[in-house]
Order: C-alpha cells, then sequence, then structure tokens
C-alpha cells in the first residue's frame, strides 16, 4: 500500500511539472498562435448573403458565349475565419452546384480560396490578395487527360450591392490568357 502511496505521488508530481510546463510562455521569438478570425476577413464581410447571378461562359476561345443565371449565397463560417460560397443554377440544360472557401492566411501573408462543383473537375486551389480596387486569385487547374491549365480569377467594380467577376485561362504557361466565363453578381435587398 505504501508502495502505491509513493507511486501516485510520483505520477502526480510528474503531472504537476507537465501541466507546469505547458502553461509556460513560448521563448522570445518564437510567435504565438492567434486565434480568430483575421482582421482582412473584413474585407470580405460585405459578400455576405444572397446574390443574384448573371453570367456567360464559354469553353474555348473561339466557342461562343452561352448565358446562364444562378444564385449565390455566402455566410462566414467557423467564426468568421472563412467566408463560404454555395453557387446553384443551370448550365446547358443541368443543374449546377458548387462551393467554394475564401479565408486570409496569417501564415502564407495571402488570401487562399478553393472551388468544386459537380460538374467534376477537381478542387482548385487559388491565392491571391486586393490590389487597385479588385481581388484576385491564380493558381493551376488540371484539365481532363493531365493536361496543365493556368487559372486567374478577378473581382471587379466591386461595391456593398453588386460587382464583377471573370475567370481567365492560359494553356500555355500564362504567354497568352482567355476570358472563359464573366458574371455580374447583384445583393438581394
Amino acid at each position: 500500500m505504501k508502495r502505491l502511496a509513493m507511486m501516485l505521488g510520483a505520477l502526480v508530481v510528474l503531472l504537476m511539472g507537465i501541466t507546469a510546463m505547458a502553461q509556460e510562455e513560448k521563448p522570445a521569438g518564437e510567435p504565438a498562435m492567434e486565434m480568430g478570425a483575421p482582421a482582412q476577413m473584413k474585407q470580405v464581410a460585405y459578400m455576405v448573403g444572397i446574390w443574384d447571378v448573371s453570367m456567360q461562359y464559354r469553353m474555348s476561345p473561339e466557342a461562343p458565349w452561352t448565358e446562364a443565371d444562378a444564385v449565390n449565397t455566402n455566410n462566414m463560417i467557423l467564426d468568421g475565419c472563412v467566408l463560404e460560397s454555395v453557387l446553384e443554377g443551370d448550365m446547358d440544360g443541368m443543374p449546377m452546384k458548387g462551393i467554394g472557401m475564401t479565408t486570409y492566411s496569417r501564415g502564407l501573408g495571402k488570401w487562399q480560396t478553393m472551388w468544386t462543383d459537380n460538374m467534376g473537375m477537381g478542387i482548385s486551389l487559388y491565392t491571391g490578395g486586393f490590389a487597385d480596387g479588385k481581388m484576385v486569385f491564380a493558381g493551376q487547374d488540371m484539365m481532363p487527360g493531365g493536361v496543365k491549365m493556368l487559372s486567374r480569377v478577378t473581382s471587379y467594380n466591386i461595391t456593398d450591392t453588386t460587382y464583377d467577376w471573370m475567370m481567365e485561362n492560359s494553356m500555355d504557361d500564362g504567354q497568352t490568357w482567355y476570358t472563359s466565363m464573366k458574371a455580374t453578381y447583384t445583393k438581394r435587398q
């Protein structure tokens, strides 16, 4: 019994030491992990709500433009750390649904966004930021057959109730670009 009491006492001392070490401040020069939404998320707060989307798209630079309408619903999630976008519409007579998430990465010092939809292309990951009244994201996508395509997405003419959006693509590592989609977003009142 005495031996058990000694072992329990040693265990308590060990646990107290571990707890004390865990509560110690980090060494000078080591950054503390910030909690909560980055202040930069305020830059996209105007996007929360329901938006009517009037868009045009084409599958190649030579193809004619096709028109489509959609509804985009934006919400702040994860304690305001992420802007979630859900888009629902019709493309070529088929229901189209997509989801995107946008956040500011403290580690990169840049904005990040991802997009995926039921058209089955995969998940697109882009980085970017605000400059000259525009928000621009860029990244690489893979087309069927493993063909690399660069993509650039720009939001511009931004107000609290409307903005224009454009997607450009390059099949030659950015030497030439063509506009594949363009849209106007109008916020519902």
